[in-house]
């Protein structure tokens, strides 16, 4: 089974004619057209239609994603961020069809951008939340997994905004059972995404990610 650094990138959702991303240069954009998402709301709303570039890792292995990100968000739920699929528990009932996820990065409402997390836990439903986003221009997101006093890895994952150049993050998120009761041999998807679930004049969102991170 791969790790994250020989584990291929992936891609899932890319309309046939355009080209694909390539976050090992560095520097990547992920471009959509609307409607696009990755959402949950019972009893019927399962969405999964945003382009994600990623890759697949043994769950075991994984401890942090971050990557650095962009755009001219302007129109409601506009985002773009880092997608975590997580594996599945012992009690999921149809973790194929529908799995738990992990969504953090900038999202568009009330007229301005936020730091945003969506987080399905279980096959049921997801929850959102939003945090005031005070800096301008480029966002660094991070997704870590705890480090346990042993030095192994734990069952929460912590989602942070990292700021400045000396790295000083920022908590906006933490989900405790992340990792409890999942499968010993499953995998996580690890990438960057973009949706657009609403439509506008342009109808295009390009959102440009730099130092995108797997470990």
């Amino acid at each position: 089974m791969s790790t994250a650094s020989s584990a291929k990138w992936q891609h899932i959702n890319f309309p046939h004619s355009s080209s694909l991303p390539d976050p090992s240069k560095g520097s990547f954009t992920i471009t959509t057209s609307a409607p696009t998402d990755i959402w949950r709301r019972p009893p019927t709303v399962e969405v999964f239609t945003a382009p994600i570039v990623y890759k697949v890792i043994p769950a075991h292995s994984f401890h942090r994603a971050r990557v650095t990100l962009q755009a001219p968000y302007k129109t409601l739920y506009d985002q773009g961020g880092i997608y975590l699929r997580l594996p599945p528990t012992s009690k999921a009932k149809n973790p194929t069809e529908k799995p738990r996820f992990v969504k953090a990065g900038v999202e568009f409402e009330a007229g301005k951008p936020w730091i945003s997390v969506v987080i399905a836990a279980n096959d049921e439903g997801a929850d959102w939340s939003l945090t005031p986003l005070t800096e301008k221009g480029k966002v660094t997101i991070e997704v870590e997994r705890e480090t346990l006093n042993g030095g192994e890895l734990g069952q929460m994952i912590k989602i942070s905004v990292v700021k400045g150049d000396g790295g000083e993050k920022v908590v906006v998120r933490e989900m405790t059972t992340a990792f409890w009761q999942t499968e010993a041999d499953g995998e996580v998807w690890v990438g960057a995404m973009v949706a657009k679930p609403t439509k506008d004049e342009e109808n295009l969102l390009e959102v440009t990610f730099e130092d995108f991170v797997i470990e």
